[in-house]
Order: structure tokens, then sequence, then C-alpha cells
């Protein structure tokens, strides 16, 4: 992922929409007029130019060719130039901690161990019943 600087050097205006904003870099044969965008928005409009397939390239063209379908010969050069190179952050590995070794001579607890915990974490119940009298009329 970078960041690039698109200049426009031929004769008509380029008009590039994304995210429902509309971007235009007017004509200028000295290529001061330019805007910087995300590597990925420029091809989108103006293709993939890492393609490395001659099945890709020909899918890029033809995705270009319906994009300007309105116009099919446009009169706008448009110059790319890589400004920044956006830093990937570092996979890390997952790491697995060492196998922990059980001493063979040490023994697990046993549930007899705990039993008075769980008496005292039992809710205690209050000593009243209500009785529900049944009057028969």
């Amino acid at each position: 992922m970078a960041l690039v600087k698109l200049k426009n050097v031929g004769t008509e205006p380029f008009v590039g929409i994304w995210d429902n904003e509309e971007y235009i870099i007017d004509p200028d044969p000295k290529g001061e007029s330019f805007i910087i965008v995300d590597e990925k928005i420029a091809k989108r409009w103006l293709g993939n130019w890492d393609a490395k397939t001659k099945e890709d390239k020909l899918l890029e063209a033809k995705r270009i060719k319906m994009y300007t379908r309105k116009d099919p010969k446009p009169e706008w050069d448009i110059k790319i130039e890589k400004v920044v190179e956006k830093q990937r952050k570092k996979d890390f590995k997952k790491v697995t901690p060492p196998p922990i070794d059980i001493n063979p001579l040490v023994t697990p607890p046993t549930e007899e161990e705990f039993a008075d915990l769980k008496e005292i974490e039992k809710p205690k119940k209050s000593g009243k019943k209500k009785d529900k009298a049944v009057s028969k009329s």
C-alpha cells in the first residue's frame, strides 16, 4: 500500500469518484496540477498496473473500458508517481508456551479435599416454609 501522486498532463480534466466524493485533476502540461490518493483508489480509476498475467491485464483493460464508457477516448493523460510507501504491520507469529513438566510424584487434588469449601459456598436457605392453606367452600 502506498500513496500516489496523480498528475494530468493531458488536455481534458480528469474526474474520478471515490466514496461519493469527486476528485478533479485539471489539465496542466507542466504537471503542477495534481492530487495525492491511496494507491488502491488510483488502481480503481486507472487499472491495476501490478497485474502479472495476460488474463489479469485483459480483465483490467476491459474494466477500465467499462469505467470510461461515457468517454471512450479521454483526452486526459495521467502520470503516476509513488509518494509514500506505507509500512505494513508485522505479522506476529503465535507463540506456544513450552510444555510443562508434571512431576509424577505430585498427585492432583481430590474432591474430598474441597468438600468443606462446597459447604461454605452453598447458599443458605431460610428455615421457615410458607404453607398454602387450601380451603374448601
